[in-house]
Formats: structure tokens, sequence, C-alpha cells
């Protein structure tokens, strides 16, 4: 069985720009977090351009993630410009 990886840096769960998001959104931090590692996965396995979101989903990633999608949608429109440029 083959793992495949992304890297997630040693101080990402308490990083002050989660917690900006978070209060951007009005979304709890640990809900930014989770979305955000599912965004790495995603663009870590995205084949052609790794890196870049590839078929993001906020309503699929917001069921996966027990989340309503106006709240990931809500959060990856936060992350932008702290976190996220475009995809």
């Amino acid at each position: 069985m083959s793992i495949e990886w992304c890297r997630l840096w040693h101080d990402m769960p308490t990083d002050p720009k989660f917690r900006a998001v978070a209060k951007r959104a009005n979304r709890p931090t640990a809900e930014v977090l989770a979305v955000f590692t599912a965004m790495m996965a995603n663009a870590s396995a995205n084949e052609k351009e790794r890196g870049r979101l590839r078929n993001w989903s906020h309503e699929d990633m917001a069921v996966a993630l027990d989340m309503e999608p106006k709240d990931a949608e809500a959060i990856y429109a936060a992350m932008q410009g702290k976190l996220l440029d475009g995809d």
C-alpha cells in the first residue's frame, strides 16, 4: 500500500492566521483548520497542477466534515488574501 503525503508546519494548529480567518467567517477555528487540511490534501493530490484545488466542492466538503455548505464557503472566502490566493 502506497501512502501519499502533504506537509503541514509544526505550529499550524496555533498559527494566528487561522483564528483571524475564523473571526472573518464567524466560524470556530477548528472548522477552519479542518477545511484548510482538506484543501491541502486535495491540492496535494492534484497530479496535473499540484498545489491547486481540483474539483473542489464546498457542498461535498461540508458534508464530509459535518458542516453546512454555506459555512464551508464562508471559510473559503475568509481565507482569501490570508491563507489562499484563488485556489
